[in-house]
């Protein structure tokens, strides 16, 4: 297992423990880069038993001075609403 990935893994953990029963949970991130880090959060809040909380998703970012693989801010949002919206989860990106 990457660093990367463990990473990703306890913020996700963190971020569950911390908006547990919670109707709203509003994540701002500082480093959004290809936004991968949010796929298995967005995944696990959806299987979460009982109401599924809105997530609002606020990336702070730079995007002229970082290059993305995926491309752009706007996309990286486009791609996690999407997916949100297949998994049935209400997201909002500030992305």
């Amino acid at each position: 297992m990457s660093m990367f990935r463990f990473g990703f893994m306890t913020a996700n953990g963190a971020i569950l423990e911390a908006c547990k029963d919670e109707k709203r949970v509003h994540i701002i991130d500082f480093d959004v880069n290809q936004g991968s880090q949010y796929y298995t959060l967005l995944q696990t809040l959806a299987k979460s038993p009982g109401k599924r909380p809105h997530v609002r998703l606020t990336g702070v970012d730079d995007p002229e001075s970082v290059q993305r693989a995926v491309g752009g801010l706007k996309i990286i949002g486009q791609r996690l609403e999407q997916l949100a919206e297949d998994l049935q989860l209400s997201l909002s990106s500030m992305l």
